[in-house]
């Protein structure tokens, strides 16, 4: 039942991005967002150019998130945790707050309300090596 309904989610959002001019062929899929109890979780990796500035690349995945959000007004605060595991643990505390800043100012920009998120730098490897970034709901109402 649950693998059902997860991908009704996942249809429901394939159909949302063509709805709003996203492409279905095979050379631009939507990216693809899942919620949880406890996560807001992205299957496509977020990418930064240079120190903090987000890979273009990322774009379109983080536009998923926010119309995650946007769709979920139930999800009060989340927190967008970036982690960076190389380097001098000073840097690495300043490198990770300011991408995990960015992507809140990008979110922002893309119209969730500010009051919504929390940035959240971490020195410790990701979960997944491939993705540094996580969204964690802490509150819902």
């Amino acid at each position: 039942m649950v693998a059902r309904i997860a991908r009704i989610a996942r249809i429901s959002l394939v159909a949302l991005a063509a709805a709003c001019g996203g492409s279905s062929s095979n050379q631009s899929q939507p990216k693809k967002v899942v919620t949880s109890e406890a996560t807001v979780e992205i299957l496509d990796p977020v990418s930064f150019t240079g120190e903090a500035e987000l890979a273009p690349s990322s774009h379109p995945i983080l536009d998923s998130v926010a119309s995650t959000l946007d769709g979920n007004p139930s999800i009060k605060l989340v927190e967008v945790e970036v982690h960076v595991a190389d380097g001098d643990a000073e840097a690495r505390q300043q490198l990770a707050d300011r991408r995990a800043q960015a992507i809140v100012d990008y979110l922002v920009g893309k119209g969730v309300a500010a009051a919504r998120l929390r940035a959240k730098g971490l020195v410790t490897p990701a979960a997944d090596p491939k993705n540094p970034v996580s969204f964690v709901i802490l509150e819902r109402g």
